[in-house]
């Protein structure tokens, strides 16, 4: 038997068929150009969105660190899957009113100072604040590590308050993949899915000097047309200008020298800095996951490879494969758990505390072994 309307049927179903195809065509296209065009993903344009109207819960920008912690934000306030809050200072501390006759502490640097992906009460900073107490140290310790900062950003915001506390001790917490940081000016080029995709100033090196650029930062509607009009700015000062990979640059074939040179350039300055303000200067090297774990797996210890000078007090922290073969699995979204945070503040407390009753030279500490005590 004949089907009746055959072709006319068949005709409807291909011409929709082709309809609907051209529609996801052009949807795909659509939105593929639009990621193109722009260079953010869905989620990073929102959270300029929110940057931009002041919207957002625990960092805000600002416009000569690039971002900062709210002050007197609650604990209920939940960032990457954890609670953080911030006192009236707009750090990760308690609120201290009187730090007369108090022995202070103070911490910069970034993620790995500020605690990330652990409590408050976890972070090595009120750890080492408690144990201090402990032993009848009055001491106070206030944690100014910011997430994803720079050594430049660390540096410029201990700059902001320096002539506000005075500080016995400041405990510059060095990651060393900070380096990388220093010379980058939009942190989505460096990190193409960060969740601040803002920009932030950076030093350069003239004639042996620290030059401080893009301060303030450049405003959002400048960033949000950089991937597409790259300005002749950012392809001479940001070393990770788009070209295909996160950690590849384009514009600067000198730039590991570079790199090494500007960070030993701000950590000097940054020591320098803390000693005019009649405080100690202490670095502590706290090493990554990725250098954790390249030293368990080939059952060494890890050292940083910038050269500082002999006069900047260093500590490192060094795992040993025989007291972590497990470590690896003990990490979060690439933070220290609560274990090592325990331990690091564990470990300070023993220099910290010569240095309070003996009165000893900061430079005379040696390198701290991370193991079992």
């Amino acid at each position: 038997m004949k089907l009746l309307h055959s072709k006319p049927l068949s005709y409807f179903t291909t011409l929709s068929l082709l309809i609907i195809g051209c529609i996801g065509i052009f949807s795909i296209v659509h939105t593929f150009r639009t990621q193109v065009v722009s260079g953010f993903s869905h989620n990073q344009l929102q959270v300029l969105k929110e940057f931009q109207e002041d919207k957002t819960t625990y960092l805000r920008i600002d416009p000569n660190l690039g971002w900062s912690i709210r002050p007197n934000v609650p604990e209920t306030t939940t960032f990457f899957s954890t609670h953080f809050a911030s006192n009236s200072l707009g750090i990760r501390a308690e609120e201290e009113d009187n730090l007369t006759s108090k022995f202070v502490i103070l911490l910069f640097g970034d993620s790995y100072v500020h605690g990330d992906e652990v409590k408050f009460r976890e972070t090595w900073g009120y750890n080492l604040q408690k144990n201090l107490i402990d032993l009848d140290i009055p001491a106070v310790v206030l944690n100014y590590g910011v997430p994803a900062y720079g050594m430049d950003q660390a540096y410029l915001r201990y700059l902001q308050i320096a002539q506000n506390i005075t500080a016995d001790i400041v405990i510059i917490g060095l990651q060393e993949e900070n380096i990388n940081r220093n010379v980058n000016l939009l942190r989505s080029f460096y990190i193409r899915g960060t969740n601040f995709p803002l920009s932030k100033p950076r030093f350069i090196l003239e004639n042996n000097q620290l030059k401080l650029i893009n301060y303030p930062i450049m405003p959002i509607e400048e960033i949000l047309n950089a991937y597409v009009n790259t300005s002749t700015f950012l392809q001479r000062y940001d070393a990770y200008t788009p070209s295909g990979n996160n950690h590849e640059p384009y514009y600067y074939p000198n730039i590991e020298e570079e790199k090494n040179l500007l960070a030993v350039a701000i950590l000097e300055k940054f020591s320098s800095e803390i000693v005019d303000h009649h405080g100690r200067p202490l670095v502590v090297v706290l090493p990554s996951k990725e250098v954790l774990t390249y030293a368990l797996q080939h059952h060494t210890s890890y050292q940083t490879t910038l050269l500082l000078p002999d006069e900047i007090a260093k500590i490192t922290f060094n795992p040993f494969a025989e007291y972590y073969p497990n470590l690896p699995l003990w990490w979060y979204r690439g933070h220290y758990p609560p274990e090592i945070h325990s331990h690091i503040a564990h470990k300070l407390v023993d220099y910290i505390q010569k240095l309070y009753e003996d009165n000893i030279s900061i430079n005379n500490l040696d390198t701290i072994n991370l193991k079992k005590a």
